[in-house]
């Protein structure tokens, strides 16, 4: 029994140390980030002005961009909506044909609305980068 519960412990001990790695400072996300589901996601794609982040927790590019977009929010006083594709439900069919339609084939991905067209930012950016191109939603 005894070496079950170690097993046990081992494991999740093992399982609990595949993010970062523990180099960096945990980053937390300060308001206003909303979480949303598949749903919003394919509501959100008829809200002009909307600026959705697609991430999963385990890509690095991702841990690195993350608290550029959070900040870039946070300095324009605006909400980003975030989706984890790592927890993300894959069974709503609407969902994954807005999410083939717009192309989007990697992490980290920032999805802005325009009136007229939809802006895809892939891959690593900076504040001030993220800054300019959510002021011109």
């Amino acid at each position: 029994m005894k070496k079950l519960i170690l097993l046990v412990g081992l494991a999740v001990m093992l399982v609990g140390c595949s993010g970062n790695g523990g180099n960096e400072e945990t980053v937390q996300a300060p308001e206003p980030i909303i979480y949303i589901t598949g749903d919003e996601f394919v509501e959100l794609l008829d809200v002009v002005g909307s600026v959705i982040y697609f991430g999963d927790e385990n890509c690095p590019i991702c841990y690195r961009t993350r608290p550029n977009v959070y900040e870039a929010a946070q300095n324009l006083e605006m909400s980003v909506f975030h989706y984890d594709l790592y927890e993300g439900d894959f069974s709503n069919n609407d969902f994954i044909m807005a999410f083939l339609e717009l192309g989007i084939t990697g992490t980290p991905t920032v999805v802005i609305v325009h009136e007229d067209d939809i802006t895809l930012l892939v891959g690593y950016h900076s504040v001030a980068d993220f800054e300019m191109h959510f002021e011109q939603r």
